[in-house]
């Protein structure tokens, strides 16, 4: 231990300098707020704050915070302002740069292409902004990044089979799985599974490729599935 410095700070920054696996990145979530000052502002879009310092409370759930609707509700903050291309693109490029800043060597981002449908794109079109985000994040930060497509409970079947043969167009090519997400409806909606027509074929468990002993994955793809039980073990202990 090093003299002056309490075990909890030593251990952090030994934490920080690991390398990681993140699983679960949303990208919704992950907007910074001078991006979004950024968006609204070439879009003509209103704002209650302008400063970052000010805007961060509308889009940051409190530590404090135990309801999930109140922490749900920061990503219908974000939403109306990632409704198109160049602004998806820009974002999931930027969550690739995050994970990479952080010490990050992978990363799966998860979003919802129907909700950013609102103005006129496709699902096909949401997808396909995010993975040339990922892409260029992919060239510039030398990690690699795939996409998790998400259904949602409140969402209905037709809607949901949408985002599942949308995915199903891009599996292989960036999309790496489909996944059910949102908070359950009181009655109605989605609340099990997402619709299986048109994703069996493409979306179903397999053995992953073997690693190099850098730890990166051999072909671009996701790391196995024993490297990344092996990160979720030792991020427990």
């Amino acid at each position: 231990m090093t003299r002056g410095v309490s075990p909890l700070t030593e251990s952090m920054e030994r934490m920080a300098a690991m390398p990681k696996i993140d699983l679960h990145l949303h990208l919704d979530g992950c907007v910074r707020p001078e991006t979004l000052i950024r968006l609204a502002r070439e879009r003509k879009r209103p704002l209650p704050e302008t400063e970052p310092e000010r805007l961060l409370p509308y889009m940051q759930a409190a530590p404090d915070n135990a309801n999930l609707t109140g922490y749900l509700s920061k990503f219908d903050f974000v939403l109306p302002h990632l409704q198109d291309s160049e602004a998806l693109e820009l974002v999931a490029f930027e969550c690739v740069q995050l994970t990479a800043d952080s010490g990050g060597v992978y990363v799966e981002v998860r979003f919802a292409p129907m909700l950013h449908t609102r103005e006129g794109l496709t699902a096909d079109d949401a997808i396909r902004a995010v993975l040339a985000g990922l892409k260029r994040g992919e060239a510039e930060c030398g990690i690699p990044a795939r996409a998790i497509v998400c259904c949602l409970r409140g969402h209905d079947e037709v809607t949901n089979l949408k985002a599942v043969e949308a995915a199903a167009r891009f599996a292989g090519r960036g999309v790496g799985a489909v996944d059910l997400a949102g908070r359950r409806p009181a009655s109605g909606g989605c609340s099990r599974r997402p619709p299986r027509s048109g994703c069996r074929p493409r979306f179903t468990p397999a053995k992953r490729p073997a690693r190099r002993a850098s730890g990166k994955p051999s072909n671009g793809s996701a790391p196995s599935g024993s490297a990344t039980a092996s990160a979720r073990r030792r991020t427990r202990r």
